[in-house]
């Protein structure tokens, strides 16, 4: 199949390419369960056919399902109609899924057998009612012929998406504390998969994960490009990703893509050890800080597979900036022990600008990363234009969109991660960078950790720091001391089991901070 569809359709063609009858190559393995793609398209049509029963032409589909094939049939069913869609995790609280609900105006929702209850209080609180197909009302429908299947095929296949249409929002969190709608049309997403498909060479050989939930924006990778050449995605359970060596070794998994987080609980626990990993020819991390030790380690186990960090927001499309692994070198150039975060993408353009918004042309010198190019959005959902994270460096420029995040660029053209604009706080007066104390701290600690200021916001008295595992604190003490001045060493150092993780696999630095606060509130000094 030729990936790069000239069409302004392409990405939608090529999602459902594989996607015909009479094709019963493993399309998809989740529950324990595996389907082909003959079977993926009959679930698909029969979404469709119900859908069509209930006179809905829908715009925009939400999807209430987890980790399950109906959450993926639902995806393609999305696709297929020519509809965005908009996933709504179950783990998720009920007052943030309403105010997404409250943001999305979908025109329907698919619900799995799980969920109905959960739809059912949804629904109760919402003034509007988008149409609802639950699970169990399209199982009662009877098998599609082959005939049926393939005239859907032909037809439905050949609808065409203009460039401008969204592919689907994504929510995020929002500084106010209500998510903030991500929209992504199909031509940031062609940008994308072209680019990946173009860089990494995915053939219907190849095995993917998918250890993000699909309220996470990376999970489009693994589902578009898998489906797109013909593989075979498996979705491993919540179970399995606590020790996923196993989960890779019995799928033959060759394309694993990744939070950092995952692997830094691998590299703690003793679940990498050299070649253990031997399936793989692709490793990739996105999301959150590279931290070298875990790359290094990563390597060891998996010897035949190239180790890549990607870095992107959100609203640049999954990915926009890559850094390919090199044992003999990259070593020297990591930063507080972080795997630099690489090139852009040919496409993108990057810009870093100082505090007052002037291009820092200078080599080494850390400011905010500022992006624009065919996968940046075009702003928030509902979001006024005085809302949306646009600067613009030039008077009449195309405006660039403000990361938050701080970086700086070597003389090679290799930028360097130094962390967010917002993590850097002030105690008593003196600017600190928490991703200083946190490369201090991976001295000793192999494990996941994190340094925060507590309390949080303007008034932060100190810093403590959270890590995984056992380690001397003796030792830890004097490394901090010697290293960084006084106010800046971790006041409290706290070890727990396991830092508590988000949706989205990264840590959760809102729960220890309301962990400490009650301690607090309790009269426990943290």
């Amino acid at each position: 199949m030729n990936y790069l569809f000239e069409s302004s359709n392409r990405v939608r063609a090529g999602l459902l390419e594989h996607l015909r009858p009479g094709n019963h190559k493993l399309a998809l393995t989740a529950e324990g369960e595996s389907v082909s793609y003959h079977q993926m398209l009959e679930a698909t049509i029969r979404l469709h056919q119900f859908m069509l029963t209930k006179n809905i032409q829908p715009k925009r589909i939400g999807i209430l399902a987890y980790r399950s094939q109906l959450s993926y049939t639902a995806t393609l069913l999305s696709v297929l109609c020519g509809a965005n869609f908009v996933y709504l995790n179950p783990t998720f609280p009920k007052t943030r899924l309403q105010m997404v609900l409250d943001s999305a105006q979908l025109d329907m929702i698919i619900v799995d057998a799980q969920h109905n209850e959960l739809m059912d209080d949804l629904l109760m609180a919402h003034t509007t009612k988008p149409a609802i197909i639950r699970e169990e009302e399209c199982e009662s429908e009877s098998i599609i012929d082959n005939d049926t299947l393939a005239r859907y095929w032909s037809t439905e296949h050949n609808y065409h998406a203009s460039p401008d249409k969204l592919a689907y929002i994504k929510f995020t969190s929002g500084s106010t504390g209500i998510p903030k709608g991500v929209p992504i049309s199909y031509a940031n997403l062609a940008a994308f998969l072209e680019y990946s498909q173009q860089r990494y060479q995915f053939t219907s050989d190849d095995v993917f994960s998918q250890t993000f939930d699909q309220s996470f924006d990376l999970s489009v990778f693994d589902i578009f490009l898998c489906f797109s050449v013909g593989g075979h995605l498996c979705i491993p359970s919540k179970i399995s990703l606590l020790a996923p060596s196993r989960y890779i070794n019995e799928h033959r998994i060759s394309v694993w893509f990744s939070v950092p987080s995952l692997a830094n609980q691998m590299v703690a626990r003793g679940f990498l050890k050299r070649e253990s990993l031997p399936t793989l020819r692709l490793s990739l991390f996105c999301g959150e800080a590279l931290p070298q030790q875990t790359a290094e380690t990563w390597q060891a186990a998996a010897p035949q597979s190239i180790v890549e960090n990607l870095y992107g927001p959100t609203e640049a499309t999954i990915a926009c900036f890559v850094y390919r692994w090199q044992e003999e070198i990259s070593k020297s150039i990591c930063h507080h022990g972080i795997v630099p975060i690489g090139e852009p993408y040919p496409h993108v353009e990057a810009v870093i600008a100082d505090e007052t918004g002037k291009i820092i042309t200078a080599f080494n010198r850390p400011g905010r990363l500022l992006l624009r190019g065919s996968q940046v959005f075009q702003g928030y959902l509902n979001r006024e234009s005085t809302q949306q994270p646009f600067v613009t460096v030039n008077k009449d420029d195309v405006p660039y969109y403000d990361t938050g995040d701080v970086v700086s660029r070597q003389s090679d053209g290799i930028y360097l991660f130094h962390g967010r604009s917002d993590h850097q706080v002030k105690i008593n007066g003196y600017r600190i960078e928490l991703g200083e104390i946190e490369m201090i701290a991976r001295q000793l600690i192999a494990s996941n950790l994190v340094a925060i200021p507590f309390p949080s916001g303007a008034q932060a008295e100190k810093i403590v720091l959270f890590y995984e595992g056992q380690v001397d604190l003796t030792k830890l003490t004097a490394l901090f001391q010697e290293k960084l001045p006084t106010y800046m060493c971790p006041k409290d150092m706290i070890a727990l089991s396991a830092l508590p993780l988000n949706a989205n696999g990264k840590i959760d630095r809102k729960v220890l901070l309301a962990q400490m606060e009650n301690e607090r509130l309790n009269g426990v000094t943290a």
